[in-house]
């Protein structure tokens, strides 16, 4: 277990990277040299396999945790999906191992549909076969809650694209009164979907196209939708109505998003929860490690910085608020680089800083 913030150098390599535009004034010089504890993370699983791209939920004080198995990040001989289940966030079973022959299956996902009652698992496939990636598929299983697993044979159930954007990446599906949001990347575009219908292609009610947008998560609460999105020379948060969201019916507009830039490059498998005006932001830093980042929403400035225990190819956090804990996994590889691992964290909110 280690726990630390990140030290005066990330600040430099910040500085280095010129954006100087996002502010710093309230980090004091105690806080940056300060070690705190409010961060305790657990090994679920280890494997000299390539483990990576995890997300976890919680249904029915069951807690389920999802993530890919390969033998290497990319152009692997296999790739599996599977799926563990705990009782107690500590001692996990599997429950579920996917492969879908000549695809390679990446960055599984979960959500809930609270109108209708459904758990979901995403799962976006590239064919392996060909040049790679050229066809791509957007997988969505239900879950059995007879079995409490989910169903194998919803692996051949697709979500519908745009024919113009067939093969956008879908990335980190939510909902909202029975109707599916989400953003979905591919040459260098990221557009936001609004499903009515799963079966039936969405509609496009805004677009990211600077600096080549790929991994975005969103989260729609009463009054404002928040955005976190990875792009080539930095990260982005935005902020939009969800009214205006929720209420778009259009194919000649876009609901307005207002973006502001955030200094870390390529923030690795952007995630977030929010919590009482803060963004609390796990991702990739810049020196390779993953960390919660606490940004104030309404003074648009970085608070604090965690790292978690992580090294070389690591980060994608899966995260949720319970009991006003926020409940996290990550992938990284050991200190020595000889195998990968997927850990569990719990965070407190509470004492990270003055």
């Amino acid at each position: 277990m280690r726990k630390y913030l990140v030290a005066r150098n990330l600040f430099m390599n910040i500085f280095i990277f010129g954006f100087l535009q996002f502010t710093f004034s309230n980090c004091k010089d105690d806080l940056l040299d300060s070690v705190s504890s409010n961060i305790h993370d657990n090994i679920v699983i280890s494997s000299k396999n390539h483990l990576a791209f995890p997300d976890l939920i919680s249904h029915d004080n069951i807690w389920y945790l999802t993530y890919r198995e390969s033998d290497a990040h990319v152009f692997g001989t296999f790739s599996k999906i599977k799926v563990l289940k705990s009782f107690d966030f500590i001692h996990w079973t599997e429950i579920n191992s996917f492969e879908f022959s000549i695809y390679d299956l990446r960055d599984p996902k979960f959500s809930f549909n609270e109108q209708d009652n459904k758990l979901y698992l995403h799962i976006h496939a590239a064919n392996t076969i060909g040049q790679y990636g050229t066809v791509r598929k957007n997988f969505i299983i239900d879950f059995d809650e007879n079995t409490l697993t989910f169903s194998t044979d919803s692996l051949k159930n697709t979500i519908s694209m745009p024919e113009k954007n067939n093969n956008d990446w879908l990335w980190r599906p939510t909902w909202k009164n029975g109707k599916m949001y989400v953003g979905g990347y591919s040459n260098g575009k990221l557009r936001f979907y609004k499903y009515k219908d799963l079966k039936k292609a969405p509609l496009i009610f805004s677009h990211f196209q600077e600096d080549s947008p790929s991994e975005s998560t969103l989260i729609l609460t009463k009054d404002s939708t928040y955005f976190i999105v990875r792009n080539g020379n930095g990260a982005s948060f935005g902020i939009a109505s969800t009214s205006e969201i929720m209420n778009f019916d259009s194919l000649f507009s876009f609901v307005n998003i207002r973006w502001k830039s955030l200094p870390f490059p390529q923030l690795g498998g952007p995630n977030m929860v929010i919590n009482d005006n803060k963004a609390y932001i796990g991702g990739r830093m810049p020196n390779f490690k993953t960390a919660i980042i606490t940004y104030s929403i309404t003074d648009n400035q970085i608070e604090n910085i965690d790292e978690l225990y992580s090294f070389g190819d690591t980060s994608y956090p899966g995260m949720i608020v319970k009991y006003g804990v926020l409940y996290g996994i990550y992938y990284t590889q050991s200190k020595d680089l000889k195998t990968f691992q997927i850990r569990s964290f719990t965070y407190s909110f509470f004492n990270t800083y003055e």
